[in-house]
């Protein structure tokens, strides 16, 4: 199944009313698809497999435990299947690697980032083969760096699959058989030097002052084959700081001003302040609510 067109086709056609941005880069990765089966040079191919083993797995392992959903499986919405599957299914043609190093997420609360980034984590911990994969939740301050860390454990502790394989202990959590770890990890942390990261979430960044854990956790990626950032976050008010630079760029390559095919934005926002007025246009910073 093809997610990703799906979207895209509700989304042109209005009846998902979406923003210019999220409207531009699903158009622009559907004409990629088309343009990858043309053009032998194109250097990407997309995996409908691929994309959707990782939804699958999110679908089959990760409970719920919060509110009145707690206990149940996950189940993505189409925004995030389209989301996920893009991520995960675009490959190089060359070394059938993943196409993405980085994700810049920016959506209204209550939408399920930080539980979609604790699927994705454990995801990267146990189905992703890698051998010694590094997994962190990074953010501002040790509490908020445990907000998708404890999202991790807690999908851990409600599967009895994930809990027979994942360790949790006083360090984090522990995959012995691809010796695999994740943990929190705060702006403040003395250990942000010598990481060798396979995935990390970077939460809130409207709440970063400055670029140093940004940097430092890109720096940390050079080792890896396929490694990935991702940037989740709502709307900030920090003028000047990270989230008005990753923002602004993510906008920029989402329409087509700048060319980056490593990044994957997905911004949910107005296109204008006044459509804060209009109750039909409102589902475009709030791709779950439908009218």
């Amino acid at each position: 199944m093809n997610y990703v067109k799906e979207y895209n086709e509700q989304i042109q056609s209005g009846k998902i009313v979406a923003c210019e941005e999220i409207k531009s880069v699903y158009a622009r990765l559907v004409k990629e698809m088309e343009l990858s089966e043309k053009d032998d040079t194109f250097p990407f191919w997309f995996s409908e497999e691929q994309g959707e083993y990782v939804i699958n797995f999110i679908e089959t392992y990760c409970k719920h435990y919060q509110g009145e959903l707690a206990g149940s499986y996950c189940k993505l919405e189409l925004f995030q299947k389209a989301f996920v599957q893009s991520l995960f299914g675009w490959l190089e043609k060359e070394t059938n690697r993943r196409r993405f190093r980085e994700y810049f997420f920016e959506v209204a609360r209550k939408h399920g980032k930080s539980f979609l980034s604790g699927c994705i984590a454990i995801y990267m911990l146990v189905a992703d083969g890698e051998n010694g994969a590094e997994i962190y939740s990074a953010a501002t301050k040790l509490d908020q760096a445990k907000i998708i860390f404890n999202v991790a454990k807690n999908i851990v502790d409600q599967n009895e699959d994930l809990r027979a394989l994942i360790k949790s202990t006083r360090e984090g959590l522990s995959f012995k058989m691809t010796r695999s770890m994740m943990k929190a990890l705060p702006n403040e942390s003395k250990s942000l030097d010598g990481l060798n990261i396979h995935f990390a979430a970077l939460d809130e960044i409207h709440e970063q002052k400055d670029r140093n854990m940004y940097d430092v956790l890109r720096q940390g990626m050079k080792a890896r084959k396929q490694p990935l950032i991702g940037c989740i976050t709502t709307s900030g008010f920090r003028r000047e700081g990270l989230y008005d630079n990753l923002h602004n760029y993510a906008v920029d390559v989402a329409k087509g001003n700048i060319s980056d095919d490593r990044l994957l934005p997905v911004v949910y926002k107005l296109d204008s302040i006044d459509e804060w007025q209009n109750p039909h246009c409102w589902e475009k910073a709030n791709p779950s609510l439908r009218n």
